[in-house]
């Protein structure tokens, strides 16, 4: 046998491998997509016909706060690493956004309870979340911040994880600061939405988060401030006290706010300690 034949078939051996390297890996990223699809697809299930044992969260007679955010915001957009009241100091607790205050609404289902129904479902659940036509979905608090990342409201386990309360705000919603956790999925589910509050102008035409607790108490929060931060800055660390809301990033609340709801999620970027938050003053 030639030398030349012999690098014929070395050849022909190198190129038959190398194809079916790439057959492999088309195999795998094809399984891949189709498995990620199965489990976004099962969560949305899921969370859809949870939404069908939720009471309707707001009467027709809705008490809409209006938010005048006239000369409030200079820019249109939050630049990565920048706060709204970055550039725009001197409009923090002046009071320049004027709000009504609508009393908290007490929900009184006739029976079956459907909060009581949710409870069945998941001991865990605490309350439920709605933003406009974005997000609405029930959330839980575990015994860490790690159960609900890759576990659903009924116990599933799925990337999509939960809407999980910090396992550290025993008060619940009555706490100073109430921080929130969902994932940014690709499908655009659970807390990706919020990506859209780094546009002021969005914050300004979609400010109004409404928390159903498990005691059947209807919240209302005004969304003031988004900005980029990452993982270890837990606002819930910072122990504010009556009076004590211009400080960090809660310097930008509206006047007289003393309790706060934080929103928080992944950024998908390179950096995996990145994170999104959306804060919101509960409207008292």
């Amino acid at each position: 046998m030639g030398a030349q034949t012999v690098k014929l078939r070395r050849l022909q051996t190198l190129y038959t491998f190398f194809i079916a390297v790439g057959l492999l890996i088309m195999a795998s990223s094809s399984y891949y997509l189709v498995d990620s699809e199965i489990e976004y697809a099962s969560a949305r299930s899921e969370y859809s016909q949870l939404r069908e044992l939720r009471p309707v969260m707001i009467p027709e007679r809705d008490v809409i706060p209006h938010i005048d955010y006239t000369g409030y915001f200079p820019g249109t957009n939050i630049a990565d690493g920048q706060s709204m009241q970055d550039t725009h100091d001197d409009a923090a607790g002046s009071g320049a956004v004027s709000y009504l205050h609508p009393s908290p609404i007490h929900l009184e289902p006739e029976p079956p309870d459907p909060l009581a129904g949710l409870s069945g479902i998941n001991p865990d659940f605490i309350g439920w979340i709605v933003i406009g036509d974005l997000i609405d979905y029930p959330v839980v608090r575990g015994r860490d911040n790690s159960h609900y990342l890759d576990t659903t409201f009924s116990g599933q386990r799925n990337a999509s994880g939960a809407i999980f309360m910090d396992y550290s705000n025993d008060l619940g919603f009555d706490g100073t600061v109430t921080i929130l956790y969902g994932h940014n999925m690709k499908d655009g589910s659970m807390f990706s939405s919020l990506h859209r509050y780094r546009d002021r102008a969005y914050i300004i035409e979609n400010p109004l988060v409404k928390i159903l607790t498990a005691d059947g108490e209807l919240l209302f929060y005004n969304i003031f401030d988004a900005r980029i931060t990452y993982v270890e800055n837990r606002d819930a660390d910072l122990g504010l006290s009556d009076g004590a809301a211009a400080a960090g990033p809660f310097r930008g609340a509206p006047s007289g706010s003393s309790r706060f709801l934080v929103l928080s999620t992944c950024t998908n970027s390179a950096n995996n300690d990145e994170r999104l938050r959306v804060y919101a003053a509960l409207i008292e």
